[in-house]
């Protein structure tokens, strides 16, 4: 018979937790009941060690959007909030959050808020979606504040995605042209070296350059890989850091054609999230504040703390973002005419969409230039120093012994 792990109360309200031997589920909830135990949760042993065993992963973004959509799909099909966190606690998918939906159940049956009992058991949410639970618990509209946080945390991740690919091919492009070129100073310009017999040290001063490096290379083969592997180490210590990754930011929204993209993808960014804010009955400032910490890039959260003030202060929000010239004219000029009808939920909504697809367009033009230009670049470089072994060996004959 299967070994069951239990958390269950006593009579008098102690936290227990225990094994119990059993055929079924069933009969392991009659035997605690029958010890006068009041079960909180009950799972297989076996279950329970994966589980332990999933706890070591990490719960993926697309893992914490997959959770608030379920229990918004199961409260909208009229299954209670305990009820659609039990079935989620028990459900294969999201055994890698471990016994925090157990926990969560368990503080939900003690009476403790929605709000108050995701905060305690699950903290890897960005913070807007706490924010946002506990909106939709205050105004009776949880589903559509957990449909929201989901929707915008998948809005977020979209925009990782785009960034990320959107760097992915440069990066391939520099790593191709640094690892030819490296191999041709290696393997190439050496063979050529021992050719013309130590006779390369009187040629002209770019060829001698290279013969130079290529034999330097080539003799200090390990300690210039040692040098490449520890400035990677150091490169990638540094990009756990935060405030590293923000100053590797702020450089490249200064780039002409690559830094635009990023700033309309943080407007992107800004606008949906101040939409979902206010569209779940958050105050205007406040959400402010808040779609303000979800941006990357530290200057930009600078001048949205002038505008916060300056909104604070009675400015509307559309001339506060003229004053500091945060965003472009299109964007601002929707979030006018947002605030003049009244509807400026729904006008950022569309201001979002304009940034995304304006962020897109932007990044294939980028992409259709960087291409060539990237392709001519590696082509001179690489050019150069062929021409250059061939000159030596040409000018050969006219050097002076």
């Amino acid at each position: 018979m299967p070994t069951f792990t239990y958390n269950a109360l006593t009579s008098v309200g102690h936290n227990v937790n225990g094994e119990v031997v059993a055929e079924h589920e069933r009969a392991a909830l009659r035997e605690l009941k029958r010890r006068g135990l009041v079960p909180l949760s009950l799972a297989i042993a076996v279950q329970a060690s994966r589980r332990r065993a999933l706890l070591r992963k990490r719960a993926k973004l697309e893992d914490h959007i997959r959770l608030l959509n379920e229990i918004a799909i199961l409260i909208d099909a009229g299954v209670t909030l305990n009820e659609a966190v039990d079935i989620a606690s028990r459900s294969a998918s999201f055994q890698i959050f471990g016994d925090a939906l157990t926990n969560l159940g368990r503080d939900l049956r003690r009476g403790i808020s929605l709000p108050e009992a995701v905060g305690n058991n699950i903290r890897t949410f960005p913070p807007y979606v706490y924010q946002l639970i506990e909106a939709g618990n205050a105004t009776g509209s949880l589903t559509s504040g957990l449909k929201d946080a989901g929707l915008q945390m998948q809005f977020d991740d979209r925009i990782r995605k785009d960034i990320r690919s959107t760097l992915i091919y440069p990066v391939f492009l520099v790593g191709m042209g640094i690892a030819s070129t490296l191999f041709i100073f290696i393997f190439v310009v050496p063979r050529f070296a021992t050719m013309l017999k130590g006779r390369w040290e009187l040629l002209p001063a770019f060829p001698h350059a290279i013969f130079a490096t290529g034999l330097f290379l080539r003799d200090n083969i390990y300690g210039a890989t040692g040098l490449v592997v520890l400035l990677a180490a150091i490169f990638y210590f540094l990009w756990q850091k935060a405030s590293f990754r923000m100053q590797l930011l702020e450089l490249v929204i200064r780039l002409p054609l690559l830094g635009r993209f990023f700033v309309e993808a943080e407007a992107g960014r800004w606008t949906a999230m101040l939409a979902t804010l206010l569209q779940n009955r958050i105050p205007l400032v406040q959400g402010l504040a808040l779609a303000r910490n979800s941006l990357q890039v530290g200057s930009l959260r600078g001048r949205l703390v002038q505008v916060e003030r300056a909104v604070r202060g009675g400015s509307a929000l559309g001339t506060a973002l003229e004053d500091y010239g945060i965003f472009d004219e299109t964007l601002v000029n929707l979030i006018r005419v947002g605030e003049r009808s009244g509807r400026l939920a729904e006008m950022l909504k569309s201001a979002a969409a304009f940034a995304e697809q304006k962020g897109r367009d932007r990044i294939k033009r980028v992409m259709a230039l960087l291409e060539p230009a990237a392709i001519l670049v590696i082509g001179v470089v690489i050019g150069a120093i062929v021409v250059s072994l061939f000159t030596a060996i040409a000018s050969i004959n006219n050097v002076r012994l």
